[in-house]
């Protein structure tokens, strides 16, 4: 079940804590697609990540997003849920496992390239708001939230990681025998 989507064109915004995964764990991807040099579209996507081993261990970070009142009407979202979500996105953004994928072609004999920027990790809900004020003359709320966040690994040391995962596993059941 996808819990959180954004995306700029059509921004359809969905927050529920009522399906937590047991850990609390969820995997959250922010994705930027631009094409010919222009950012065409953006998504941040959480979903539950159950038994997730390919991620680091968790810290905690107290993180900034602000929201333009303006775009209230349009995204459905209130004003200070938008702005913990541009949190998170700022959180990946900085933090979190950095990949890139683009594709290039020529359509009606013009050059076309399209690249997306991805930004990946893991947060363990819920977070904690720590501070929120609007600011009347430019209109924008900032919220500050403490989240514990994971990057994920580089994806050379997924082998690895998911072998010990298995041993932990193998041993934590042989020993739950005793």
């Amino acid at each position: 079940m996808i819990i959180t989507i954004m995306n700029l064109n059509n921004p359809p915004y969905i927050l529920c804590r009522e399906t937590n995964p047991p850990n609390n764990i969820y995997y959250v991807r922010f994705d930027i697609k631009s094409a010919n040099n222009r950012i065409v579209r953006s998504n941040l996507l959480m979903v539950p990540a159950e038994d997730e081993f390919r991620m680091e261990k968790f810290t905690l970070f107290v993180i900034s997003g602000d929201a333009d009142e303006s775009a209230h009407g349009k995204t459905g979202m209130d004003i200070q849920t938008r702005a913990e979500h541009n949190a998170i996105k700022n959180l990946l953004e900085r933090h979190g496992l950095e990949s890139v994928k683009t594709q290039s072609g020529s359509v009606n004999g013009l050059a076309h390239s399209e690249t997306v920027v991805s930004f990946e990790g893991a947060v363990k809900l819920p977070y904690k708001r720590t501070k929120s004020y609007f600011d009347k003359e430019k209109r924008v709320n900032t919220v500050t939230i403490e989240i514990l966040f994971a990057p994920l690994v580089f994806p050379d040391k997924w082998e690895d990681m998911k072998v010990r995962h298995r041993i932990k596993t193998i041993f934590k059941n042989f020993m739950g025998w005793f």
